[in-house]
């Protein structure tokens, strides 16, 4: 049985988040309110929280810092998805969260939320939560002044500290092309990429229609659209496409456009994640010769889409987190 703490000062929120995770045999769901009734509901130990980062009387973070810090579970977050929300997401991430879920802005859509919540609080429950901590090391070693590699960066659950842990490796002066594509909804990636522009040495920014690849700067695919690299007037340009998909930005979709522009040149980095979005692009990726690498199950919070990537065949590197940057830099 999973035991669950719903924490939401909405009433209506908390009760039907509760409802929908007792629907489920395997499941045991229980709430909160505040902070002191979070408090007290700790004693009872629950294996996965659902926090929400949107309640008016209580901060999130204050929640979530003195459970990480006391008595570290699983967290997923819920938010709506506005700019506070989005940055307030971010440092949750930094504080330890597992991952989050957007709540429809019409509570008669909730209904769409139920098998999605579901399906990540029992990922969650079978995460081990040492691996929501990241412990970041120097800067990787020397590189080529030029390169015509472009590095895809493609995560799911758990990928914005892996990401993060990554780019904030590379130095200044790194000769390659970049792409981010993390699963994520509107509005959070550009948050996102602003935050890791602060952080990291290199520059890194939401990528933008008609925007070209430039080497040394890292683009973050945009929630909401489809993302292509499309070869133009000797170069490369972003192209975004709104498309009816369950996963927007999509791993796949942004990798096999890659593979056809960039053939040979292109080093995949499939990261933790749930589902096995990635495998389609890492087969084109390969078809061209191109390089796979992939996360493995020791340090991926999730080991769903590296593992659907190693179990076709298609890494050529099944690689410790805190050994990618140095296989990048080797292959670039």
């Amino acid at each position: 049985m999973i035991k669950v703490l719903v924490i939401d000062d909405a009433y209506f929120l908390r009760f039907t988040l509760a409802n929908f995770l007792n629907s489920d045999p395997l499941i045991k769901a229980f709430t909160a309110k505040d902070y002191e009734e979070a408090m007290q509901k700790l004693k009872l130990h629950p294996d996965v929280i659902i926090l929400s980062i949107d309640m008016k009387r209580i901060s999130c973070l204050d929640i979530l810092h003195n459970i990480m810090g006391t008595q570290p579970v699983p967290v997923i977050i819920t938010s709506s998805t506005n700019d506070l929300s989005s940055h307030e997401v971010l440092t949750a991430f930094e504080y330890g969260a597992f991952d989050f879920i957007t709540k429809p802005k019409r509570n008669s859509k909730m209904m769409d939320l139920k098998e999605e919540l579901i399906a990540l609080v029992k990922t969650a429950a079978s995460v081990e939560i040492k691996k929501l901590a990241l412990e970041q090391r120097g800067k990787i070693g020397r590189f080529p002044r030029r390169s015509n590699k472009i590095v895809v960066l493609g995560a799911s659950s758990g990928g914005p500290r892996a990401i993060e842990f990554i780019l904030k490796s590379i130095p200044t002066g790194f000769p390659a092309f970049l792409l981010v594509v993390q699963h994520m909804p509107p509005g959070f990636t550009k948050t996102f990429a602003e935050r890791l522009n602060k952080r990291c040495e290199i520059g890194v920014k939401e990528a933008e229609q008609g925007e070209r690849t430039s080497q040394g700067k890292a683009l973050v695919a945009p929630g909401g659209f489809a993302l292509e690299i499309v070869a133009k007037d000797n170069g490369a340009k972003v192209r975004l496409k709104r498309e009816r998909a369950e996963l927007m930005p999509c791993i796949d979709t942004a990798l096999k456009s890659i593979a056809q522009v960039f053939k040979e040149n292109v080093i995949a980095v499939i990261l933790t994640g749930m589902g096995q979005d990635g495998v389609r692009g890492a087969e084109e990726v390969k078809k061209y010769r191109g390089v796979v690498i992939a996360q493995d199950e020791r340090t991926s919070v999730v080991f769903g889409m590296p593992k659907a990537v190693i179990e076709r065949g298609y890494a050529d590197h099944v690689l410790s987190l805190d050994r990618i940057p140095k296989k990048i830099m080797e292959l670039i």
